[in-house]
Order: structure tokens, then sequence, then C-alpha cells
């Protein structure tokens, strides 16, 4: 109050040199205001001690640990929808890597065989074109005929063949190849008809073959399957699906018949085993097949019980997994009801032990 008083004094004369001390009064008056402001927000902003940043961080970490979480469970999540895409993209690789480190080598010194062998059949074609030309000048061109024919002899060249390869056994064998989905690829369609056809006949035909393989592994599986008394007839229990004996029985029919085809095709053995399998998977790869058509209803014969055979051993196989996984979930079942009724105890047995202990 008492500096209010001196300004409004000071502000009542006119001398100059009470003007500087009027306004040096108030610029003191509201340093002291601003001042007195400061300290009033100072005291009113809240005070950060370790406790409320303890749970700052508390609360940050836990913010993470879940945003992490939630990014666990996405990856988890499309791993386990994608993972028989990445089981078939491992299989691949390994596969592709198995085949080079087995087939790149005798690949390279074949083809140098072959490569070598045509450059020794040029200049033997060359040194016989020389001897014609400076021997003897008569039948020039029958020697030179001749000299050309030896050099696509020795490199593998012969004249096409005017007969026809559709023949009834080789067609019957055609047709056999669509619907078994097998494809040698010894004989294709080549006009628009045959392709045409060939698209319907697969259409009706492979669906039509599915269903004939599938009735006698069928009926094996229901003649392995019987209810052990009446109350396990409700729960549809089965006998263990005879596996041993449809792989004895499989293997057995493709040892054999690769024994027949050593004969008919003048195979060696393992090639005919080779063939066999190749077939019954329905591989086809082309590079082997039945060059000799009187034996194509036999092959087909084969081909056919074969593939039944395989089925039956596919639906046996599919049957133990079955079990083997529905016995996992059994066993799982009860660790984890013994578990459960360990965990009940324990709290019901916890007031004895303590009495136990009193006494």
């Amino acid at each position: 109050m008492a500096a209010d008083n001196i300004a409004i004094k000071i502000d009542d004369d006119d001398d100059p040199t009470n003007t500087a001390v009027y306004n040096g009064t108030i610029e003191h008056v509201d340093i002291r205001l601003l001042r007195a402001e400061s300290s009033e927000r100072l005291m009113s902003q809240p005070s950060f001690d370790n406790k409320s940043l303890k749970e700052s961080i508390h609360s940050s970490l836990k913010q993470s640990l879940e945003i992490f979480s939630k990014l666990l469970k996405l990856f988890q999540s499309f791993f386990d929808y994608t993972k028989l895409a990445w089981i078939v993209v491992i299989f691949s690789l390994i596969g592709a890597y198995m085949f080079m480190w087995l087939e790149v080598p005798i690949d390279l010194a074949s083809k140098k065989e072959a490569y070598e062998y045509h450059l020794v059949a040029r200049d033997v074609l060359l040194h016989n074109i020389k001897l014609i030309h400076t021997e003897n000048p008569e039948d020039q061109d029958h020697r030179w005929k001749e000299a050309i024919l030896q050099f696509e002899s020795s490199i593998g060249i012969a004249l096409p063949s005017l007969e026809t390869d559709w023949t009834f056994e080789m067609a019957m064998l055609y047709a056999g190849t669509i619907y078994t989905t097998i494809g040698y690829g010894n004989i294709s369609c080549k006009t628009t008809g045959g392709r045409l056809a060939s698209i319907i006949y697969g259409i009706i035909g492979i669906p039509l073959l599915l269903t004939l393989p599938s009735l006698p592994a069928s009926d094996y599986n229901e003649s392995n399957m019987s209810p052990r008394s009446r109350a396990e007839e409700d729960e549809d229990v089965k006998r263990d699906p005879p596996m041993a004996a449809a792989l004895i029985v499989t293997f057995g029919w493709i040892f054999l018949t690769s024994a027949c085809f050593s004969v008919w095709e003048d195979w060696d053995y393992f090639t005919s085993v080779y063939f066999c399998f190749i077939s019954l998977l329905t591989i086809g790869f082309g590079d082997i097949s039945p060059a000799n058509p009187q034996y194509s209803m036999l092959t087909f014969v084969v081909v056919i019980v074969g593939l039944a055979l395989v089925t039956v051993c596919i639906n046996v196989a599919q049957e133990k997994i079955a079990q083997l996984y529905m016995r996992m979930l059994e066993k799982m079942l009860e660790l984890a009801s013994v578990a459960e009724s360990e965990d009940l105890l324990i709290p019901r047995a916890m007031p004895v032990l303590c009495e136990a202990q009193k006494i």
C-alpha cells in the first residue's frame, strides 16, 4: 500500500524526477507480482515422485507386451493356417537339391559324350566326302548318299515310318492313360477334334475309374471292422487296420508284375519295378513306356488291379493315422483329468497336513 500511495502522490506532481521515481516503483511492483504468480504456479503443479514414474513405466511396458502378444498370436495363426503350404515348399526344395545332386553329374557326362560323338561323326563324314572327291569319280552320287546315311545313323537320325502309330492296341493304351491320369506321352492327339475328345473322355472316365478302386478298398476295410461288444457297438470301436497285410499284397503285386514286364518289354528288372511304381502312382513321366502293342491289354489289367491295391493301402493308412490321432487325444484327456484331480486334492489335503504338523 505504501508503494501505491507513493505512486499516487507522484502522479499529482508534474516534476520529471518524480515521474521517474513513479515508473521505477511500478516496475518494482510488477516484478514482485510476477514472482508471486510464478511461485503459485509452481506450487500448484503436481509433483512427480518415484511411485508415479514407476507406474508410468509399468503401463508402457504392459502396453508393449500386449502389442507383442497380439503380433505373436497373429503370426502363430498365420503359420497354423499356412503350415502345410510351407511343408510342401520345404519338401519341394529338398527334392530339387536331392535330384540335382543325383542326376547332374550323369547328365553332364552323357551330354559331353554325345557332343564328342557328334564331332567325330561329322569328321568322319568330311573325311568320306574328301575320299569320294579325290578317288574314282565314278558313281559319286551313290557313295555320297551312303556317307550321309552313315552320318545320320551315327547321330541317331532315322527315316520316319509310313505306318500309323494309331493301331487298336496303342489307341487302347492311350485311352487307358487318360482315365488313369498316367499319361506316358508316347502317343498323343495332334488334331483339334482329337484333343477335344480327350478332354471329354477324361471328364467322364476319371470319375468312373475313381469309384472302381474305392469299392474293394471300402469292402476290405469294412470286413476288418467289428464291434467288440454290445456296449462298444454304439461307440463304433474298430480293430486295428491290417496295414502290414495291405502293404505285403500291394508290393507283392508290383514285384510280380515287374517280372512280367521284364519278359514282355525286354527290360531289366529294376526298370520294370520303376515303371510299375511310376504307373501305379499315376505319375507317368513318359521316359519308359510299353513298346509292344500286343501286350497293351495285359498292361491295362495290371495297372487297374494295381491302382485298386494302392487305393486300399491309402485307405488303410488313413484309418491307421486316424486311430493314432484319437488315441493321442484320449491319452491327453486322461492326463488332463488326472492333473485336474490332483489340483483339487491339494487344497483339501492342506488342512489335514497343518493339523498333523501341530500334533
